[in-house]
C-alpha cells in the first residue's frame, strides 16, 4: 500500500510542476484565484482578497450546491472555471 501511496504523491507532484511550467512558458494561462478577487480598501489604501458573489451568495457556497444537486440526481455537474489540479487515479 505504501508503494502504491508513493507512486501516487509522485504522479501528483509531476503533474503540479508540468503545469507550473506551461504556465511559466505562455501555453497555459497565469493562475488566476477563483474564489477570491483583489481589492482595494477605500478607507485604508490596503489591498485584500475579497470573497467573490453570486448575488448575495457566496460563489464557492453555490458552485458547490450546484454540484451537489447534480451528485444527488446521478448527473456529474463539473466545478465550472476551476482547473483540474488533481490526478485520475484509481485506488
Amino acid at each position: 500500500m505504501y508503494e502504491r501511496a508513493n507512486e501516487l504523491k509522485l504522479e501528483q507532484e509531476d503533474h503540479q510542476r508540468a503545469t507550473r511550467k506551461l504556465r511559466e512558458t505562455g501555453q497555459l494561462p497565469p493562475h488566476r484565484p477563483r474564489w477570491f478577487q483583489a481589492t482595494v480598501e477605500t478607507d485604508t489604501g490596503e489591498r485584500y482578497w475579497a470573497p467573490i458573489t453570486q448575488g448575495d451568495q457566496l460563489e464557492y457556497w453555490y458552485q458547490r450546491e450546484q454540484v451537489a444537486k447534480g451528485s444527488k440526481s446521478n448527473h456529474l455537474i463539473e466545478w465550472k472555471d476551476v482547473d483540474p489540479i488533481f490526478i485520475r487515479a484509481d485506488l
